[in-house]
């Protein structure tokens, strides 16, 4: 009999220790989904202010504010391929389309970093000074460049791609601070567009 009721006290404990385990796991994944969503910018925390000066897109909690350059239109929660997406926002041009291929647009992202100034998806400054060093050392690419330039007096790595009709390309701007990553896409379809990529860039404060 003793022998039958250690053994069910075995099972009991190694159920004990199984459900355990099981909760701590589910504990720890839950707390990495939570990370996760702090680090990830949502939609919810911009917003769109006009006034006298024009229309602006604004998020106060991670200090952006950039103009819409005039007559643009601007989505939240979609990609520049029209798919869902909680943390991007796009504006485009009046005359933007796909097919066939015509106007601007542009999308926004920010990514906040971790207490370790960490985000898996995000580069740091110096990780993105890697990436230029990396790209020089390679040379030239036809069709492709890589640059470090000035967007409200933070360093921004600059990466162009000219699409086979050399009047179109893709421009991407990373602009990595202490504890954020703003990341600006550019798809430009005409000659217009390089002033206006120019006057929002110009635009852009990060506080």
């Amino acid at each position: 009999m003793s022998k039958k009721i250690a053994i069910s006290f075995f099972v009991l404990i190694l159920i004990i220790v199984i459900g355990l385990l099981w909760q701590k796991n589910n504990i720890i994944e839950y707390l990495e989904i939570k990370k996760f969503e702090s680090m990830t910018v949502t939609t919810e925390n911009y917003n769109i202010i006009d006034n006298s000066s024009g229309k602006f897109l604004v998020n106060k909690k991670d200090r952006l504010e950039l103009m819409v350059p005039t007559g643009w239109s601007t989505q939240f929660g979609i990609d520049m391929m029209s798919s869902a997406s909680d943390d991007k926002i796009v504006l485009y041009s009046p005359n933007f389309n796909y097919f066939p291929a015509s106007g601007c647009i542009a999308q926004v992202m920010i990514r906040r970093l971790d207490e370790n100034k960490n985000n898996f998806r995000s580069q740091s400054v110096d990780q993105i000074k890697t990436t230029l060093n990396d790209y020089n050392e390679m040379g030239p690419t036809e069709g492709y460049s890589m640059a470090i330039i000035s967007v409200d007096k933070l360093e921004a790595l600059q990466t162009i791609h000219i699409l086979e009709d050399k009047n179109k390309k893709t421009i991407s701007i990373e602009i990595p601070t202490l504890n954020r990553v703003y990341y600006f896409e550019f798809v430009l379809f005409s000659q217009e567009c390089n002033q206006q990529f120019d006057n929002l860039l110009d635009t852009v404060k990060i506080k």
